[in-house]
Order: structure tokens, then sequence, then C-alpha cells
């Protein structure tokens, strides 16, 4: 288990790539191991300290490009995965687009940077609706649930997750997979009106090809899910032929959040996941119920008075909205 805590780890944390960062520490890892050598071992065959080996590995430092071949040698790393080692090397050490703004904490870096090297995202949360699905109203009001943020601090947020959420709209985009549980479809964060709006976000999305959600209806009753806080698996397109980064649980706590990734943990987070297929609408109904709760939540249309001076007022409302069309097969 590798957990990320609320402090920042290193300096490097906030400033270079930290899925790099933790892909080539589990590469070397799994090289390291494979040629049966310990840290110490390992160090005494490079310019490292056993405990600067480990750091690595832990994703919490960087390995400066021209150190990356002694690491290779020292492990027997050839062919691809050696290019692939040192290409990780060089984009650790370089900065991502949201760190400009300096309000992700060090436990949640991680997971953004995940979001960006991802290629499906599988997502359950019976809170809130998920931070790519947010529109701006909701988003915000959001932002002002964390304590002590400044004004700044609250817009550098909002605007880091906004741009998030173009993951979804990229010519190749994120395969995102959502369960939320239906009281999260319910519970209004930002008002009456900001809660319909963010209810018709959610049946647009239901329509586009890579996103898909599924709601676990209150007719589901009790199951066991329910008694686990959400959870997100992160899975990764291989990035070599004999290797990639390992699929990924991510768990969030009072404290910052969890990061798993022993086949152990991934096991027991999918057969939950599965379970939460069981308990979940299909979603073309899961499509059919926001679609109906956006508008049993839609507010009284405003009318507008024609006079003329002499005769009654007549109250004109806004016509329907369009019927919503066919998902795409």
């Amino acid at each position: 288990m590798t957990r990320q805590p609320f402090r920042i780890a290193s300096s490097l944390s906030t400033r270079h790539s930290p899925f790099a960062r933790w892909s080539l520490g589990k590469l070397l890892h799994l090289a390291r191991t494979a040629a049966g050598m310990s840290a110490k071992e390992a160090a005494q065959r490079t310019y490292f300290t056993a405990s600067h080996l480990l750091a690595i590995e832990a994703g919490e430092i960087s390995v400066h490009p021209k150190n990356m071949g002694d690491l290779c040698d020292a492990y027997k790393i050839q062919g691809g995965l050696r290019s692939l080692a040192l290409r990780l090397a060089a984009e650790s050490r370089r900065s991502e687009w949201w760190q400009q703004y300096g309000v992700v904490p060090a436990w949640h870096a991680l997971s953004v940077s995940m979001e960006n090297a991802a290629c499906r995202i599988r997502l359950y949360t019976s809170a809130l609706v998920p931070d790519l699905l947010q529109t701006h109203e909701y988003a915000l009001a959001v932002c002002h649930l964390q304590p002590g943020l400044t004004s700044t601090e609250i817009q550098q947020h909002l605007t880091v997750r906004m741009r998030r959420q173009e993951l979804l709209q990229r010519p190749a985009p994120l395969a995102l997979d959502v369960v939320v549980d239906e009281a999260v479809l319910h519970r209004q964060i930002a008002g009456p009106d900001a809660h319909h709006r963010q209810l018709l976000h959610l049946r647009d999305a239901t329509q586009r090809e890579a996103t898909t959600i599924r709601v676990i209806p209150f007719s589901a009753g009790a199951h066991r899910p329910l008694a686990h806080a959400g959870f997100a698996i992160f899975d990764f397109a291989p990035a070599d032929t004999t290797w990639s980064a390992p699929t990924t649980v991510y768990r969030e706590d009072l404290a910052g959040a969890t990061y798993l990734h022993q086949p152990a943990d991934v096991e027991l987070h999918g057969t939950l996941w599965r379970e939460l297929g069981t308990h979940a609408l299909d979603p073309h109904a899961s499509a059919a119920l926001i679609t109906a709760l956006a508008t049993s939540s839609e507010p009284p249309p405003a009318t507008t008075s024609i006079t003329d001076g002499s005769t009654p007022s007549i109250a004109i409302s806004p016509a329907p909205p369009a019927p919503l069309p066919p998902r795409p097969a």
C-alpha cells in the first residue's frame, strides 16, 4: 500500500509530474526485485544510497536522466524497457499544467496526474457528483466547503477542476464509468436552480460515447458497497510491450488519500465494483431516472405579461424542452 499523507512528502511532489515519478518507481522496484537485489545491494552497485533508492521506488523523488543509465545497468534493464525507463525519468522532471496554480495538495496530486495518463476510470460515489462531472456552480459550492481557503484559492481550485474535465472532450476521450447512489442526485449543493442545471448536465453526460453513468436506486435497499466510502479504480494502457503501470485504487479520507496497487487490494475493489453493477440500473434506465429528476426539479417557468394599455394581461410561458435524443449505440 502506498499512502500519500496530507503533508508534502518532498519539495519535488508539487513541482514535477507525480505519475511519471510514481510509474518509474514501480518499474524500478520490479526490476530490482527481479534482479534478486535488496536496496542495500543495489546501492553498492550504483551511486545511490539505499534510502535514496527506496524513496525513488516510492515515487517520493525523481531520478535525473543522466543517472538513470546507472540504475538500468545495475538492474540489467535492456531494450524497450530501458527506453521507457529513460523516458519516464525525463518526464518525471517536468511540470504538469495544473501545478502552476499551486492549490492541489500533495495527497491529491497523484490522482490528478493519473487522470491524464489513465485509459479508463471506474468511480463509485454515494456523496457528491464526481469532480469530472460537476457544473461550474456545483464545483464552486463544493470548493466553498473546504475551510480556510481565500477567494483567490477558491477560484484557482475551480479553474483546475473545470480544466480537468477537458479529458472527457479530447479527440480520444477518457473512458469514464461512474456508479452513483441515487442520494447524490437528490442532494442540493448550490440551491434548487443550480441543482436542476447539474442534473441536466448529468443527463447530457449520459449521451457521451465514452462516459457511462449508472445509478443505484433507493429501491435497491442495503448493499455491501454502501458500507464503504467511495473509490476510484485507474486503469492504464501498456506503456511498453513488457510493462504497464499497475491498476490502482484511489480512496480519500480525512487524513488525505490512499493508493492501492497490490493485486489483492485491486481484486477486492474489483469485486466491490462488480457488486455495484448488480444493484445499479443499466445506463439507459439510469439516464431515464436522471432525466425524470431533472424534469421534476425544473423551477416554475417565468411569465411575461403583454399589455397594450386596454387589454388584459396575457401570460406567455416558455416552450417545453426538447425530448432527450437516443444514446448512441
